[in-house]
């Protein structure tokens, strides 16, 4: 009789039903920083016994931070750890434990919807303080306009720290005739540019931010004659040179973009367009061609909100011409008289 046998090897694998939390609770660090211990967990069965060689993930759900390694086997007594550095963001910061119970794929990218898990918070604290950030950083005002700016010590992260009342701060200019700040914080535009706005912590120059501001013309406010008045030309023939006028705002800057209007207002003339705009420079101009008539010509130009400048011109009337000529024959001596008779010009004659 032959006799058969076999062997067979059967793995036991216990199963998960909790997971405990050794660490000791009331986590708390540093931004950036590594908590002063690692995270300490236990596998447990039903039975409250440890469970060996059980793979754990730590995965981060929220701050930022890392957890290293992301993933431990369970030891002899069925616990694991890992070292979590906190994220960038001061705060409540989590750290999720989980566990695939035995029989399903799980892995570090995938959890599953049977799977154990223990959220862990930790309190991040900001770092030490490095700068002042200044709000808004970047802005544009009209000239005349204010703004009010603000400053608060932060650290690496831009995590304000505690009790900023504590830290007082007083502002500079690069450019006071662009931009002044008074002490509180409040930003006046003055001329067209742009200006550095910097807070220095008081007792302590190296703790220091700026923002920038830009300033650009305000309303319109006054027009001035740049050039062209009190031209002269012939009845009939343009000025030699254009009407020029420059818009200002109320702090001598000129504005750009500002329709100015022309208008004859006294006189023969015409002008070459009824309205034209301001430059760059806040200059705009107009050409003028004179009538028929001898005589004062006006002009008027005008900007909204800003008033209005008079031109004078004078047209000039053609040379007169004698109607007798040549003149008769004359002896010495001998009485003499011819009337002579004058055409053109304005009308107004000198004889000599």
């Amino acid at each position: 009789v032959q006799s058969l046998s076999a062997s067979a090897q059967i793995e036991v694998v216990q199963e998960v039903t909790d997971i405990l939390d050794l660490t000791g609770g009331n986590l708390a660090g540093t931004v950036g920083q590594a908590l002063a211990g690692p995270v300490r967990v236990q596998l447990t069965n039903s039975s409250g016994d440890g469970v060996a060689g059980a793979p754990v993930f730590f995965e981060v759900l929220s701050g930022g931070g890392s957890a290293s390694p992301p993933q431990a086997q369970t030891g002899a007594d069925g616990t694991a750890t890992t070292n979590w550095t906190l994220g960038p963001v001061a705060g409540v910061q989590e750290l999720r434990v989980r566990v695939t119970p035995p029989g399903l794929q799980g892995s570090a990218a995938n959890a599953g919807a049977n799977d154990i898990a223990l959220i862990l918070t930790a309190q991040a604290a900001a770092a030490a303080p490095v700068t002042v950030r200044v709000e808004p950083a970047d802005q544009t005002l009209a000239a005349g306009a204010t703004a009010n700016l603000t400053g608060e010590v932060v650290d690496e992260f831009g995590n304000p720290g505690p009790d900023q009342a504590s830290y007082l701060l007083a502002w500079s200019s690069s450019d006071p005739d662009v931009a002044a700040i008074s002490p509180d914080g409040v930003v006046q535009a003055l001329t067209v540019g742009s200006a550095e706005l910097t807070a220095t912590v008081q007792g302590n120059g190296s703790l220091q931010g700026s923002g920038t501001v830009t300033v650009i013309p305000g309303p319109a406010r006054s027009i001035a004659i740049v050039s062209g008045d009190n031209q002269s030309a012939p009845a009939g023939d343009p000025l030699p040179a254009p009407l020029v006028v420059q818009v200002r705002d109320g702090f001598e800057n000129p504005v750009p973009g500002i329709p100015v209007s022309w208008a004859i207002t006294s006189g023969d003339a015409s002008v070459g367009q009824a309205t034209t705009d301001t430059d760059g420079e806040g200059q705009a101009g107009v050409t003028v061609t004179l009538g028929d008539n001898a005589g004062l010509v006006e002009v008027t130009a005008s900007a909204e909100g800003a008033g209005s400048v008079l031109f004078r011109a004078s047209a000039e009337g053609s040379l007169a011409i004698l109607t007798d000529s040549p003149l008769p024959m004359a002896a010495v001596g001998v009485p003499y008289s011819v009337t002579l008779t004058a055409a053109g010009g304005d009308g107004t004659y000198q004889w000599s």
